[in-house]
């Protein structure tokens, strides 16, 4: 879905561009970023619910590299946050 071409610079270069599958996403993600922007304050307002609900209690086990698991996190990953289920987030 992404090319990825090496350019014999000093220091070398590499240059990123989609390829033709890579393109088909365009229009997929734009509707996703549009309906995220469009939900922006209702999914906060959940994500706002779940840590006051949570508050400072541990995170619930089994979740990668949470507090209580062990297993540190991949890097780049980040615990999954479940949905709190008194936000309309959860119709």
């Amino acid at each position: 879905m992404i090319r990825r071409t090496v350019l014999a610079t000093s220091p070398v270069g590499v240059e990123y561009s989609l390829t033709p599958l890579g393109e088909s996403l365009r229009e997929p993600f734009g509707h996703l970023y549009a309906w995220t922007v469009e939900h922006s304050a209702e999914i906060q307002s959940c994500q706002r619910a779940y840590d006051t609900r949570v508050g400072a209690q541990s995170r619930p086990r089994g979740l990668i590299g949470s507090a209580t698991s062990g297993t540190p996190r991949p890097p780049g990953r980040s615990a999954r946050r479940p949905m709190s289920p008194t936000c309309a987030c959860r119709r």
